[in-house]
């Protein structure tokens, strides 16, 4: 298919050409050849039709050039909505609004899009290319827990203007708090764009048994909650208590009924980030800090986070004995809890179930919290390879812009779309929810680049084992992260 499409683009550039020699036929010889380099911007400033671009981009002929993204296959990276290039119309709706608009692209800029696929060993071979100067790849998604790496190696560029004139990271088809995260010494080496759905893919929520609630109350109310700012981790656990109950009267367990399931490490990180609490930030210089240290506000959100559901039988941990587990949904799918704390990713496991499914967002902490937040760990981000030539990196920034603009038009709706198909009743409401989780998306290096060293430890020590005492915790391992970000930091300045 990659082939077919080189082969069309060079026979569109030689119908072009042959039209040209046609109208200059019974003219002046032409005593120079004017043909651009594949890549090269053309000079020819012949009016197009009028029409209204807004993306903002000129309209540019490339020439046949070819934009390589490097991307992971699926036996690397399953868990998440990372394609950038379908090969084909398979007749399934996001996949074909992905390949309209890739091709729309290649049509509008004379150009070709090429996804090449890696295995687990991506970064490694990302590094030996870049070291050895191939200049391969011009665009590389990356798992967002790799990032660290590969800003240390130094094998992926500063996201700036010179390198990308035609990127524009203040666009709503960037995401904003991605801008600030990805960043090292005031330099930012990531992006997150709407050309990929992987983010939203990866966004943590809350997903409703309608039924189930039903039975309790009025499932509009929790519409009407979060609409009008009042859904708060208190109103979470207080209208979902009155479905906990112990169905074989023995002891609460795995086989009775909840108000809320989850694993700790989805569920707590989805109600500390819901509170607007971040692990790492960014502070003014531009750089990581362990923002949790000895911040009053965010050890009492913590502390009280863990009091609020210490000896409460509206929450159940299905996963008791493992912290760092993925999602089990299990209760939820057997139609004995109200909430699961879960992915956007995640829908698919509730195609089959015979009750009505919806989407909320992460709980506020409280009403005082202006705005909801929608943490999003585990997807890809976009790169720039370090070894990328000066030319392929504008074209590159050109076509970033242009599919980010087209995929928050015509991509992005299809994917609410796909996901409110699941096993939505109520599509209007839920359609509104998820604008709000797409629309206050949040990242933390601290669930990423420092899972292990920050998220992991702090989720194990305080709520998966109930422990209001985390002040303690997070002063006893200050020094170490703070000089493990450090680290970071240096190796990026030096």
């Amino acid at each position: 298919m990659k082939n077919t499409k080189k082969i069309l683009c060079v026979l569109l550039a030689a119908m072009t050409l042959c039209g040209t020699l046609a109208a200059c036929a019974g003219g002046e010889e032409q005593n120079a050849d004017t043909t651009a380099a594949p890549g090269a911007l053309s000079s020819d400033t012949t009016a197009a039709p009028e029409t209204e671009l807004t993306d903002g981009l000129p309209e540019a002929n490339l020439n046949g050039w070819e934009l390589t993204i490097l991307n992971y296959d699926d036996a690397a990276h399953s868990f998440s909505l990372k394609a950038m290039d379908p090969v084909d119309l398979s007749g399934e709706p996001l996949n074909d609004a992905m390949y309209e608009r890739n091709r729309t692209m290649e049509t509008r800029f004379n150009c070709v899009i090429n996804e090449v696929q890696d295995g687990s060993k991506l970064i490694t071979n990302l590094t030996n290319s870049v070291l050895a100067n191939n200049q391969s790849y011009d665009v590389a998604m990356i798992y967002d827990r790799k990032i660290g790496t590969c800003i240390t190696s130094g094998i992926i560029a500063e996201w700036n203007e010179q390198l990308l004139p035609y990127v524009n990271l203040d666009n709503a088809w960037w995401n904003a708090d991605a801008n600030a995260c990805f960043r090292i010494d005031n330099k930012q080496y990531a992006a997150v764009g709407d050309h990929s759905m992987s983010m939203y893919s990866k966004a943590y929520v809350m997903f409703l048994n309608k039924n189930l609630y039903g039975s309790i109350g009025d499932v509009n109310d929790l519409y009407k909650a979060v609409k009008d700012g009042s859904w708060t981790i208190d109103k979470m656990l207080t209208m979902t208590a009155g479905l906990a109950a112990d169905l074989d009267n023995d002891a609460y367990d795995a086989d009775d009924q909840f108000g809320v399931v989850g694993g700790s490490k989805v569920y707590f990180q989805t109600l500390l980030s819901g509170a607007g609490i971040k692990l790492v930030d960014t502070d003014s210089a531009g750089n990581p800090y362990f923002a949790i240290a000895d911040n009053e506000k965010a050890i009492n959100t913590i502390s009280k986070i863990v009091e609020k559901h210490s000896a409460n039988p509206v929450y159940y941990n299905n996963t008791p004995n493992k912290v760092n587990s993925g999602i089990v949904a299990t209760e939820f799918v057997g139609n004995r809890a109200g909430l699961l704390s879960a992915t956007v990713w995640d829908y698919n496991d509730f195609r089959d179930v015979d009750f009505s499914v919806g989407i909320l967002p992460a709980p506020k902490f409280d009403e005082a919290q202006e705005n909801y937040y929608s943490i999003s760990i585990a997807g890809v981000v976009t790169t720039i390879p370090k070894d990328v030539a000066a030319e392929d990196a504008k074209n590159a920034s050109l076509l970033l812009e242009a599919m980010a603009f087209y995929s928050r038009e015509k991509v992005l709706p299809i994917y609410k779309e796909v996901v409110l198909q699941a096993k939505y009743a109520d599509a209007a409401n839920d359609s509104d929810m998820i604008d709000i989780i797409f629309n206050t998306m949040t990242y933390d290096l601290g669930t990423t680049v420092w899972n292990d060293e920050i998220r992991m430890p702090l989720i194990e020590k305080t709520f998966h084992n109930m422990n209001t005492e985390c002040a303690s915790f997070i002063e006893s391992v200050k020094k170490l992260i703070q000089a493990t970000i450090q680290s970071t930091i240096n190796a990026v300045k030096d």
